[in-house]
């Protein structure tokens, strides 16, 4: 280790498959340290004269003496020498806590869609710049699709979507015959990459969401994203999640990656689906027999702030 200590640390309970996921999202990156960590923040995390540049914590649950480790951070005299935090909770985190320790932290975001966002975080808080320019792959990308039951919604994102340089064609309001008339017509056009404001109450929305992905990759917006609604949207072939509302940068940044992904293959033209679905990790046994009534007990999530090298290393150690 050289004398600025690694680049970037993970710190986190490494045996929750998704977790490990969340890790996986930047094994792209060079000099990732992942360092197990189950049970209440430790003390010391790093060294002080041996800092990273960025740290990155996952909290599955935030006691008061984790957040009261975290804001002491900031109270250290050598702020020169603290690394760049990111807080990435589950909905078991309560809000207390949560708004509590952020002030001691760069960036939090929820662990349901982390896996889409964290690596472009990661770019902007080590200030590099690996993304090709955005005009020049706007240019290359499928037209999108908005579908919501939100009217408001979805002219904002298809705006947004404009003043970003895709192409948009016309959105569509979900209804109930959504998958009749309009989806046959549909299917008879070229293919398209949909954002589409999942129905979630709707029970039939798994094989809705199967059968857009016929027409093209679908990025799934959901209104209150968690590891079970992720997890089946993945399983029913969503290209990527995010949460509403949405960090445009994220959204810009999901886009373009799912169009990257499909520009190889760009030649040639196949039927079904155009990116296969992401593997969902089963949930840790431990917290299997959570109720989802604790997960809606979960307030309002802080605003959210506004790829990558080669080789990457990643050395697990645990702390004793």
């Amino acid at each position: 280790m050289d004398a600025t200590g690694p680049t970037i640390r993970f710190v986190g309970d490494l045996d929750d498959p998704w977790v490990r996921e969340i890790l996986g999202s930047i094994s792209d990156f060079s000099e990732v340290h992942a360092v197990m960590c189950a049970g209440e923040i430790p003390d010391r995390l790093f060294e002080p004269d041996q800092p990273p540049r960025l740290l990155i914590l996952h909290r599955s649950r935030l006691s008061q003496a984790d957040a009261a480790r975290i804001e002491q951070w900031r109270l250290v005299p050598r702020f020169n020498a603290l690394p760049r935090v990111i807080l990435c909770f589950s909905p078991y985190v309560r809000y207390a806590e949560l708004e509590r320790c952020t002030r001691g932290v760069d960036l939090a975001i929820p662990e349901a869609t982390a896996v889409e966002t964290l690596a472009r975080h990661v770019c902007r808080l080590l200030e590099r710049r690996d993304e090709p320019p955005r005009a020049a792959l706007a240019a290359d990308c499928l037209p999108l699709q908005v579908i919501s039951s939100n009217h408001e919604l979805r002219a904002v994102l298809s705006e947004i979507c404009l003043a970003e340089g895709f192409k948009v064609s016309a959105g569509r309001e979900f209804t109930a015959q959504w998958q009749g008339r309009a989806a046959v017509a549909d299917r008879a056009a070229s293919q398209v990459l949909t954002l589409w404001d999942i129905p979630v109450l709707e029970p039939d929305w798994p094989r809705l969401l199967e059968e857009r992905t016929k027409l093209g990759p679908v990025v799934a917006l959901l209104g209150f994203a968690d590891r079970a609604t992720v997890g089946q949207a993945r399983a029913s072939g969503a290209a990527a999640c995010l949460d509403l509302p949405v960090d445009v940068n994220d959204l810009v940044h999901v886009i373009e990656r799912v169009n990257r992904k499909l520009r190889p293959d760009s030649s040639t033209k196949s039927e079904g689906r155009t990116e296969p679905a992401h593997a969902v990790p089963p949930a840790p046994v431990s917290r299997a027999k959570q109720g989802r009534a604790a997960i809606r007990q979960r307030q309002t999530r802080p605003p959210l702030w506004s790829e990558d090298e080669a080789a990457s290393t990643i050395n697990n150690e645990k702390l004793a």
